[in-house]
């Protein structure tokens, strides 16, 4: 008993839904006979993703963990038919036998536990059903503290530390397991937004800020990162494409706002300023790097898409200093 309280104390110290995420499955391969477990999130209309995967392997009779490795396959049949009927479903494969255990988030999306074992569980179900009702009641607590109230994305607060993870766990993938495509970060802003605000006051600036964040929501999908950054800004991020791709995607967003029926017969277009976010890099040089490119899209027009390094290749933008070397020679600290 004492273990699971030992758990359960880990499991709600965690500050961030990924790291809860993390925190139930090493929980459940330290309670319960499993070979590989997984967190999956079910949208409502169909697509599953991983959010976290273990795989266990036994090493000279001692359990060797492996995160996140890319071979889990996923039954989307099986993983829906759980969700739909909200009960745990059980299949055998080979030698392994796969549980299946729903947890309905919201509406509009659905969290799944896949648990692979070679054992029979069943004596095990109040243990893990107690650990994901633990999940899901903390998980909105950190859902809400992690989301701006007004459009439900991302808020800057959270911002930070998932940049930093995903430097971090590209920093982790090793040469022969990469596939050279790189993440983009893009700062969104909306043109002339003050205009809205002067004109129709803070409840019609708001509307237009939900609009923009429910078409965000719909052009990009759930593996992309969503920020409300503040006012009128947005954040986005691309994982795993080369440059030309972002730039496509980034401009085909640009044109859907452009092109959109917002309230008050106003025709609205936003300006997007994008650099490539490497592993080395800090949250507060890729702003400011991005930033800087949002500002010479505006600045040159508005209603554009600019990438931050073309600017610095061009000559129109000066690169930067990386992030400590001003404090490393700046003579007047001494």
């Amino acid at each position: 008993m004492s273990k699971i309280l030992e758990s359960v104390v880990d499991i709600t110290s965690q500050k961030d839904a990924d790291d809860l995420a993390y925190s139930v499955i090493a929980t459940l391969a330290e309670l319960i006979p499993l070979s590989s477990a997984a967190i999956i999130h079910l949208a409502h209309g169909n697509v599953a993703l991983p959010l976290v995967r273990l795989e266990i392997k036994q090493v000279n009779k001692q359990p060797i963990y492996r995160w996140d490795q890319p071979s889990l396959e996923l039954n989307v049949t099986s993983i829906t038919q759980c969700v739909i009927e909200q009960q745990p479903i059980c299949e055998q494969v080979a030698d392994q036998r796969i549980y299946y255990f729903p947890v309905s988030m919201n509406e509009l999306y659905s969290i799944v536990l896949q648990v692979n074992s070679l054992s029979e569980l069943d004596t095990h179900y109040s243990v893990i059903q107690g650990l994901l009702l633990i999940y899901k009641n903390y998980h909105s607590l950190l859902e809400e503290s992690e989301h701006d109230k007004l459009t439900g994305l991302l808020n800057r607060n959270s911002f930070e530390r998932r940049i930093s993870r995903l430097a971090r766990d590209r920093r982790r993938v090793r040469p022969n397991e990469a596939n050279n495509d790189s993440a983009w970060l893009a700062i969104v802003d909306i043109d002339f937004f003050k205009r809205i605000n002067d004109n129709y006051g803070h409840v019609g600036g708001d509307e237009i800020l939900l609009i923009i964040a429910q078409q965000m929501r719909k052009f990009f999908n759930n593996k992309n990162l969503l920020f409300r950054f503040g006012g009128e800004e947005f954040i986005i991020v691309l994982e795993n494409m080369r440059k030309p791709r972002a730039q496509a995607i980034f401009e085909e967003f640009r044109v859907l706002i452009a092109q959109h029926n917002f309230p008050f017969d106003e025709h609205l277009t936003i300006s997007i300023g994008y650099c490539e976010l490497a592993s080395f890099d800090y949250p507060t040089t890729i702003i400011d790097q991005a930033d800087k490119a949002l500002y010479h899209a505006k600045e040159t027009g508005r209603n554009k898409v600019r990438n931050y390094h073309e600017l610095v290749v061009q000559g129109l933008l000066s690169p930067e200093a990386v992030a400590g070397e001003i404090e490393l020679f700046n003579t007047n600290c001494i």
